[in-house]
């Protein structure tokens, strides 16, 4: 992973998907594969580390760098409230679901720097791994993010 290291945000556009895991296992777990990126580059979320640095993929397919942009750097707390409103998004899909198996399940809302925001996040998602029969925990589970 190079100069990745701690958690990275993984979030879309729109705000209705957000994961969050350790840079040296996010990729594999959400099944991003050298032998596929070429057809999922397109519809890559957005991803971040802990410094609120924008990621990408590199051309391996394998690991993160950070984004060469010389656009404006990422506002952390325009990330943060985009945190919070995946979030609440997440909590609002879990209220509707009506399979629900936990009723009572309440989706974290995290205050924070981002590093401390991430961190909590990533306890409440581990674990994480490529394993099919492993589905984490209760926030893992309600997220649905993709397995691409």
């Amino acid at each position: 992973m190079a100069d990745i290291a701690g958690n990275v945000l993984v979030i879309s556009a729109d705000n209705t998907l957000l994961h969050v895991g350790p840079a040296d296992q996010i990729l594999a777990h959400l099944g991003i594969r050298p032998e596929n990126l070429a057809t999922l580059r397109a519809k890559l979320p957005e991803m971040y580390d802990e410094t609120g640095a924008t990621l990408a993929v590199a051309d391996d397919g394998a690991t993160l760098r950070r984004h060469q942009d010389d656009g404006e750097p990422v506002n952390k707390q325009h990330l943060m409230d985009r945190v919070t409103l995946a979030l609440a998004i997440m909590q609002v899909n879990v209220n509707k679901d009506l399979n629900n198996d936990e009723p009572d399940f309440r989706v974290p809302l995290i205050q924070g720097s981002l590093p401390v925001v991430l961190a909590a996040l990533a306890a409440g998602f581990r674990p994480i791994d490529t394993n099919d029969d492993n589905d984490g925990g209760s926030l893992h589970r309600k997220s649905k993010h993709p397995h691409f």
